[in-house]
């Protein structure tokens, strides 16, 4: 599989969670939520080795039951009708019960990249499809730039989408699918969303998982091969080309200045030759 559609796929599998938790409203909703949603899970786990093959089976055998009358009656008193027993606006789980500070700072994330002006992004900031919609449009920006043969851009977009996941995503859906699975329990209600949250949690976890792998030092130094980088430790030179294509973007690049080849001066004459156009400085990638 091409980087390209590596990171393709994890965006599509993003987006088509992000549509599972949306309203359920259109006409024939309840036959692409038993077959259509499960045949791409399927294909996008068996794609990127997301553990979750059970929980799709057992997502398609128990939307099976249901008509587009009975999916969105199960969503409504899931998640809409007073006291909902679950939370879509997910900002709820990390901040005790609360529209607390966890809302404003995803906004702020969202205002980084200028979505919030975005047409498609209708529901509340903390909205889980809100959400995922956004951690997809990172995954595609990075698969974009693979493809355009910016190595560089992508690696920025991909640990920008995790990084979004492991600060939010990562610490509510063990909750949601907690609040959810009670819910079944105790109405003994279709559990075919309890099982899409599962599916949810495991791939938060999967990507968040690949962060975790690697250390601070590992995610500067394991960057394309063929670039002055894949010949031993970054010089100084690279480390400041690093921190100003992710500052372009409106990335952090704290993580770089820490490395003890940073040099301030070296970032500064960078900066200033990118800004007037001048790329000779920036290191070949081969």
């Amino acid at each position: 599989m091409s980087g390209q559609t590596y990171l393709q796929s994890r965006a599509e599998a993003l987006l088509t969670l992000a549509r599972a938790f949306a309203p359920p409203r259109e006409a024939g909703i309840a036959e692409a939520f038993a077959t259509a949603l499960p045949d791409d899970l399927e294909e996008l786990a068996g794609l990127l080795a997301y553990p979750v093959l059970s929980e799709v089976a057992a997502l398609r055998a128990a939307a099976g039951s249901l008509d587009d009358e009975g999916l969105l009656r199960l969503y409504a008193g899931l998640f809409l009708t007073p006291p909902s027993p679950a939370k879509l606006d997910v900002a709820a789980y990390l901040d005790d019960g609360r529209l607390g500070r966890s809302a404003f700072e995803i906004e702020r994330w969202y205002e980084r990249h200028g979505v919030l002006k975005q047409e498609g992004f209708r529901e509340t900031a903390d909205h889980v499809t809100a959400q995922l919609e956004f951690a997809f449009m990172l995954f595609a920006k990075a698969a974009d730039a693979m493809r355009d043969g910016d190595e560089m851009d992508s690696l920025a977009f991909a640990a920008e989408a995790r990084r979004f996941l492991a600060a939010f995503a990562y610490r509510w859906t063990g909750p949601f699918t907690g609040a959810i699975q009670n819910a079944v329990g105790e109405r003994a209600l279709n559990p075919a969303y309890l099982h899409l949250a599962r599916i949810l949690q495991q791939v938060v976890a999967e990507e968040i998982a690949e962060v975790a792998a690697r250390s601070p030092e590992e995610a500067v130094t394991s960057l394309p091969a063929g670039s002055a980088r894949g010949l031993g430790a970054p010089t100084a030179e690279d480390l400041a080309h690093i921190a100003v294509r992710l500052e372009a973007h409106g990335l952090s690049f704290a993580h770089i200045r820490e490395r003890p080849e940073w040099d301030e001066a070296v970032y500064l004459r960078q900066k200033a030759a990118e800004a007037a156009g001048d790329r000779s400085t920036a290191p070949a990638l081969g």
